[in-house]
């Protein structure tokens, strides 16, 4: 499943956003910023937290970034 993003403003006529399109337009039309519509869960069965306490930086940020844009 795709995340898709809206509006912070909440005033744009198109109400949900793909990733691509979010990261690339940079603003929402309406100025505001894109958020997630809904948030990925972290998976406790993989004992999420333990694995990222023992990643670098840029480990960390693909591997949220990565599952913040595609769940």
């Amino acid at each position: 499943m795709q995340q898709r993003y809206k509006s912070t403003r909440g005033g744009t006529a198109q109400d949900d956003y793909s990733f691509e399109d979010a990261l690339f337009s940079g603003y929402a039309p309406d100025g505001g910023l894109f958020v997630p519509v809904s948030l990925p869960s972290i998976n406790r069965e993989k004992d999420q937290y333990s694995l990222w306490s023992n990643m670098t930086f840029p480990e960390l940020a693909y591997d949220v970034l990565v599952s913040s844009s595609t769940y």
